[in-house]
């Protein structure tokens, strides 16, 4: 029997629920529907992409602009997510340009695959990995977006705990 090679998304889909992860893991079902979060979302992070390949903040709303003209959903009154993901894109610069230079970059959406099909094999894409310059120490950087209902901007929300255990940043952590 063949075993899939399994990702922080298909053990999240797991562990959420079997019969949800048969569908889409084992027979292949996947939504025809837009979501709306996983494009801003990707948009999000072309931005951060670009930070973290050394280009300046024009250069970053420009490759996100570039997206969301090409993608539908921004162009049906998607204009406030357009505002947002840019607002998003100059905050992150605001915030982190100055510490960029604390570290060296060894890779921007950064695939790994370790084992086989045949042999527990496990695979995923981390937003950055990078050796931090201070104490040459391998650093995990993944971005999280959130959308409203995750009440990111109250501190003693549910979703700071969860944060704090993410499995994604876990299963990187374990696989690299």
């Amino acid at each position: 029997m063949t075993e899939h090679i399994h990702t922080a998304s298909s053990l999240n889909c797991w562990l959420t629920c079997q019969q949800k992860y048969n569908y889409r893991y084992e027979q292949g079902y996947r939504t025809s529907e837009t979501i709306p979060a996983f494009l801003i979302g990707t948009a999000v992070h072309l931005g951060l992409e670009s930070f973290w390949k050394g280009e300046s903040l024009e250069g970053a709303l420009i490759a996100t602009a570039r997206y969301m003209l090409d993608e539908p959903y921004f162009k049906r009154g998607g204009w406030v997510e357009r505002l947002r993901v840019q607002a998003y894109i100059h905050g992150y610069y605001h915030r982190w340009l100055k510490d960029r230079d604390l570290y060296h970059v060894l890779g921007v959406e950064y695939e790994f695959l370790r084992g086989t099909r045949t042999k527990k094999g496990r695979a995923g894409k981390l937003d950055v990995l990078a050796r931090r310059k201070s104490d040459e120490k391998l650093v995990i950087i993944e971005h999280k977006t959130a959308s409203k209902f995750a009440k990111a901007d109250d501190p003693g929300s549910a979703y700071w705990s969860k944060l704090a255990m993410d499995t994604q940043v876990c299963f990187y952590h374990r696989n690299i």
